[in-house]
């Protein structure tokens, strides 16, 4: 296993507060590995056991009971399967704001309200008193100064923590630089340096927990600001249709025990989070913050796996703010596709499409090495369920709830071999148009990201529920844009 280096430029993490330098910035990325494929959506219900993965944390029991339906081949000849008809519930689907929303803060503050930022006032206060009440602080130290932070201060600090996620520096004090060559008069009207770094390390966003130190509470650092932020997403949107699950990687490279590491990703270390977006606009709907065995824990269904359980209860979170919605689509990766999953889905009246591992249960022996030539294919039907191997570069399983067999001939232009015409299943082109949900999102939030080394693993998820929160008031503004003829900003401006 590759050795783990810890973040430079911090001591530990109790003194972490009384520490001015923080250098470079982080990246937030999408460890989707997502590879080629798609579809649409279709019907019912059945009940099969369960799927192994190969990743540790989903080695878990399985149920054994094998299904008496077999899998018949319809490359050839497919039958339409029979589609639940997609209804978002009690509310329409798209923004539940105002009509009368139009500058940018009104979005921004219907995620991130009066009510949250007050709560971290209070709580960034208390915590600043405690702990200087607490540690002997020396005669001429900057925290002899410290006074109670306002509202109004704590939303300017919020709007320089902005600012500068879209003009990086190598470190926090550069920004107040007297250097004539890099000098940005604009910080320094807004926040004395020293200020500005007093509330930066003394930021709280819960109840201090020191002394009775667990899971539980160690969590609470961020979990209640991140259910929060989970709750206003929920509530200001309803997604259309289509559906992507993935996951996403909040770098960070501390000692904690949920770090997840892997080489083959861009973030190779990082905390994990798994999030339900909107398909076509990468609207992050839900998200699933992963704290290890803490979190697998509270999953619904502890009868299967836990891939499996992690997109039901992204699933369940949707329809807790979309009581009655049946007809969604949901797409995603090999990570979580599996047969139990496509059943426990069907049972919700919600459809299925991702790549799938040949090593999963149920799984027919014929699509697990199939002699196929280049565009060829083969396809098997078990009721509701299609599984269908396609050889591009590579062989691409797929399973899908709504599809058939069906294929289409797209072309395709390159400098090398010019326009090409290529036969494709319908499958495939459906999820390569669905499943870049998340990475939509994820593209938006590193763009203009603020993110600092720091062993405090939960401030990075607090910068990252902060760019949530603006990356989602974009996209509602630009659905207000089209819809009510708003004044249109980029990115960068908004």
């Amino acid at each position: 296993m590759a050795k783990r280096s810890r973040d430079s430029n911090f001591n530990s993490d109790s003194n972490d507060e009384f520490q001015f330098d923080s250098d470079n910035t982080g990246v937030i990325s999408s460890s989707s590995g997502s590879e080629i494929l798609a579809t649409s959506n279709a019907l019912r219900r059945f009940n099969v056991g369960s799927d192994s993965s190969s990743n540790e944390e989903m080695n878990i029991q399985e149920n054994d009971s094998r299904s008496d339906n077999e899998w018949t081949n319809v490359t050839n000849h497919d039958i339409i399967p029979q589609k639940i008809q997609f209804s978002s519930g009690l509310r329409t689907p798209g923004s539940q704001l105002q009509s009368t929303y139009k500058e940018p803060l009104d979005f921004f503050n219907s995620f991130f309200t009066e009510e949250l930022i007050k709560k971290i006032v209070e709580e960034t206060n208390r915590y600043a008193n405690d702990t200087i009440q607490r540690k002997h602080v020396k005669k001429r130290s900057t925290w002899r100064t410290w006074t109670n932070v306002t509202l109004k201060e704590m939303r300017a600090f919020l709007g320089i923590i902005l600012l500068m996620g879209t003009m990086p520096l190598p470190s926090l004090k550069d920004y107040w630089s007297t250097d004539r060559k890099c000098r940005i008069p604009y910080f320094a009207e807004v926040f004395r340096r020293d200020r500005f770094l007093q509330v930066f390390w003394m930021l709280h966003t819960n109840e201090n927990t020191e002394g009775r130190q667990n899971m539980t509470t160690r969590t609470q650092k961020i979990s209640n600001f991140l259910d929060y932020i989970d709750s206003r997403c929920r509530e200001n949107f309803v997604p259309g249709e289509q559906l992507s699950v993935d996951e996403s990687i909040v770098k960070f490279k501390g000692r904690i025990t949920f770090i997840t590491y892997n080489p083959q990703k861009p973030t190779k270390w990082g905390i994990r989070i798994y999030v339900l977006a909107d398909a076509n606009i990468g609207y992050i709907q839900t998200i699933l913050p992963y704290y290890g065995s803490f979190t697998t824990e509270k999953l619904l269904r502890p009868d299967l796996p836990v891939s499996t359980r992690i997109v039901l209860q992204l699933y369940h979170n949707l329809l807790q703010s979309n009581p009655g919605a049946v007809g969604y689509h949901i797409f995603n990766d090999r990570y979580f596709t599996s047969i139990p999953l496509a059943d426990a889905l069907l049972e919700l009246k919600c459809h299925l499409t991702g790549t799938i591992q040949t090593n999963r249960k149920f799984i027919p022996d014929e699509i697990k090495n199939p002699k196929i030539a280049k565009n060829e294919m083969v396809a098997y039907r078990r009721k509701d369920l299609l599984l269908l191997a396609w050889r591009d570069k590579r062989i691409v399983t797929m399973l899908s709830t709504c599809a058939t067999s069906s294929s289409k001939t797209v072309t395709k232009r390159s400098k090398k071999e010019g326009v090409t015409a290529t036969v494709k299943p319908d499958v495939v082109l459906n999820y390569n148009k669905y499943m870049g949900g998340v990475d939509k999102a994820d593209q938006y939030t590193g763009t203009y990201c603020f993110m600092r080394k720091s062993q405090k693993w939960w401030r990075k998820l607090f910068f990252w529920g902060l760019d949530v929160s603006v990356i989602n008031s974009y996209l509602l503004y630009q659905e207000h844009h089209k819809k009510y003829n708003i004044k249109k900003l980029s990115h960068l401006e908004f």
